[in-house]
């Protein structure tokens, strides 16, 4: 089975829709399109490296939906500059990918940056 029927298959935690549908059109409703555990696995790691440097659960909270919000703007971003080159097939293959890059650049610099600025 290719990734990309895999993907058909997919379902998000959300919506209970095939998660093919939402790659592309990432914003879901002010939350991310899609769910799994390698996206949750880097938040909630992210999640305990700022609880143990004594960041508030609310911090935490609105620094997570800062990051999934920037990586949903960037993947519809970049998923309209890959549509004007590449076939749209192939676009939905490359589009968790991003994401989930996103995700983590999201993560590590946006989201550390905000908690930086709201600590001082």
């Amino acid at each position: 089975m290719s990734i990309i029927d895999r993907l058909k298959n997919r379902r998000t935690i959300l919506l209970g829709k095939p998660l093919i549908s939402y790659l592309t059109q990432l914003y879901v409703g002010g939350t991310m399109g899609y769910v799994d555990s390698e996206s949750e696995a880097l938040i909630e790691a992210k999640r305990r490296e700022w609880a143990a440097r004594g960041v508030s659960k609310n911090l935490q909270d609105m620094a997570v939906e800062l990051a999934r919000e920037w990586t949903e703007s960037m993947a519809r971003f970049y998923a309209s500059v890959l549509e004007e080159v590449i076939p749209g097939e192939d676009v939905k293959r490359v589009s968790e990918r991003i994401a989930k890059r996103l995700l983590r650049k999201a993560l590590d610099e946006v989201a550390e940056n905000w908690i930086a600025k709201m600590s001082e």
